[in-house]
């Protein structure tokens, strides 16, 4: 069971949409294994640490959490974790070109 991301305008559209991208929960747990000495830098990102929770970044979260994954691949982490956060920061890249949410789903 993946963490599905999902670029739209309401939450309702985001349900019937395919996602634009998703982590396995092992790159999950890899991510927040690795990323997790920066929590209290990365409060943005820290919305994602429950798997099985979801999270939504309207626009105005948009660029705060694209400045926190910028910020954690300026360090040392791992290939998977790096990956992971690659994946990310293309889904807020598709949701702020498109003007819309990112929603993340546990599905």
């Amino acid at each position: 069971m993946p963490l599905d991301f999902h670029v739209a305008k309401t939450r309702k559209e985001a349900e019937r949409s395919f996602p634009v991208s998703a982590l396995t929960c092992e790159r999950h747990g890899e991510l927040f294994r690795t990323v997790d000495r920066f929590r209290p830098r990365c409060p943005m990102l820290g919305r994602l640490r429950d798997f099985w929770a979801d999270a939504v970044f309207t626009g105005a979260d948009l660029p705060a959490l694209r400045e926190e994954i910028s910020y954690l691949l300026n360090h040392d982490l791992s290939p998977q974790a790096q990956e992971s956060l690659v994946v990310l920061g293309e889904a807020c890249r598709a949701a702020g070109d498109d003007d819309s949410t990112l929603f993340v789903f546990c599905d």
